[in-house]
């Protein structure tokens, strides 16, 4: 637990693991922008006291008791979001479908939400 200042300090290098270690830039440019973007322009406090707060948060056995129909969409390819613990989260929901868009911009393009308003036209007319 490092103080919030120097968050300005490690901030170009954490920019620089995301461009070159850990986000596709072949596949998503646009998701790094995002990210970059977002850690720019956050404050370091509130950064912290939000990841300190989610690091306690567990959903993994509450999953089984949601029984309403779940849509996720997701990106394989999204290192960001962990792909693999979307899958986990899609398989312990009894009521889910989740549709692959492959990367972080598909999931939050116009393709996506196509994709959303022909599947709840499809369940309408069920």
């Amino acid at each position: 637990m490092v103080p919030p200042i120097l968050f300005y300090f490690i901030k170009p290098l954490a920019k620089w693991y995301m461009k070159t270690k850990y986000i596709n830039m072949k596949a998503d440019p646009k998701q790094y922008e995002k990210y970059a973007r977002a850690l720019d322009q956050g404050n370091p406090g509130r950064m912290k006291r939000s990841a300190l707060s989610f690091s306690k948060y567990n959903i993994w056995e509450k999953l089984g008791n949601i029984h309403q129909k779940v849509l996720i969409f997701t990106g394989s390819q999204d290192v960001m979001h962990g792909y693999e613990n979307t899958v986990k989260m899609a398989e312990l929901l009894p009521n889910c479908k989740l549709i692959d868009l492959v990367t972080n911009a598909s999931t939050h393009s116009v393709e996506m939400v196509k994709q959303l308003r022909s599947l709840l036209k499809e369940d309408v007319n069920v």
